[in-house]
């Protein structure tokens, strides 16, 4: 008589493998979760470093900062998780040798300053409330000096917690408040 001999995986096998998938998983997901966040937030530092880079052009023509997005020659690419610019406004007319100098073209929320140049679709909150310049973190503008910021909900908790950031004159770029932490 001769022996047959049946290849293959007893269910045991079988549960254990999928057993440490599973604990992979469950360690990998929210590490996973917490590094697309973070990538996210790198949005809000470039184009603020953006920011930074025409206000320094804008005073080197001007001798002034301004808020006027469009003036300042500064939009996003693309469709912005976040929302840029500055929560105060420069008065309109208040720089010299600007014609439309419009300083309530403040944010990149407002449809003066995107105006089909880029897509406002993705500035929401999880919510799916749309992203204001009354969300962007308290900023500043004198004619020497300037703090811009950015807004944006980039995790995905339900908590509607915003991840803001600030850059000023001296490029100092500060996290007002890290959405990617809780």
């Amino acid at each position: 008589m001769r022996r047959i001999r049946s290849s293959g995986f007893t269910l045991i096998e079988l549960m254990i493998v999928v057993a440490i998938i599973g604990i992979l998983a469950a360690i990998a997901i929210p590490n996973f979760l917490k590094f697309q966040c973070k990538s996210k937030q790198s949005e809000a530092k470039t184009n603020l470093s953006g920011i930074f880079t025409a206000e320094k052009a804008f005073f080197g023509e001007y001798n002034t900062y301004g808020t006027d997005l469009i003036s300042v020659n500064w939009q996003p690419d693309g469709s912005p998780l976040y929302v840029y610019g500055f929560s105060g406004t420069f008065p309109a007319g208040s720089v010299a040798g600007i014609t439309g100098y419009d300083g309530a073209r403040n944010d990149t929320a407002d449809v003066a300053v995107s105006s089909g140049r880029y897509s406002i679709l993705k500035m929401k909150d999880l919510a799916g409330a749309s992203l204001a310049g009354g969300n962007l973190p308290t900023t500043t503008l004198t004619g020497q000096l300037f703090t811009a910021g950015a807004a944006g909900d980039v995790d995905t908790d339900p908590a509607v917690l915003l991840d803001t950031w600030q850059i000023d004159n001296v490029k100092a770029l500060n996290v007002a408040s890290n959405d990617c932490t809780t």
